[in-house]
């Protein structure tokens, strides 16, 4: 775990000069939010990025949803999620996996949730690991 000259360090000056900033304080109650900012992303997307990541559910997800064979929806095509063997994975392309109506569909099979492999491909079942992400997605776990 960094500590927090460690952390300060590692980060670009804005984002320094942005968190020096006092929080806005007024009321000391919700009424003191001014903004509130949404990350959104496909589900994929945030289990290949942050599934494995302290304090995020993701792969530890205690009640992830099963399929109808009791197995969770992890386990695709006899395949579990993994991190490729690729030399620098946080920087190396990994190809997309589609995002059609049709392929959509057929990986969901009808709420079984069992053909993303045969349906998405086998990067569907790709993650990383926070070694692999760059410092700004990273500093958030430490």
């Amino acid at each position: 775990m960094l500590g927090v000259p460690a952390v300060a360090a590692a980060m670009p000056a804005g984002l320094e000069k942005a968190l020096a900033i006092p929080a806005n304080n007024r009321t000391g109650s919700i009424e003191d939010v001014e903004h509130v900012i949404f990350l959104m992303q496909e589900n994929r997307s945030f289990d290949h990025y942050f599934g494995t990541l302290r304090g995020v559910r993701g792969f530890a997800d205690p009640h992830p949803a099963t399929r109808p064979d009791g197995r969770s929806v992890w386990h695709q095509a006899d395949l579990l999620p993994f991190r490729p063997e690729v030399k620098d994975l946080g920087g190396a392309f990994l190809p997309d996996p589609p995002h059609g109506w049709n392929d959509g569909h057929a990986a969901w099979n009808a709420g079984r949730f069992d053909q993303w492999v045969p349906n998405k491909g086998v990067q569907t079942m790709t993650h990383h690991t926070r070694a692999d992400l760059p410092y700004h997605f990273a500093l958030a776990d430490a």
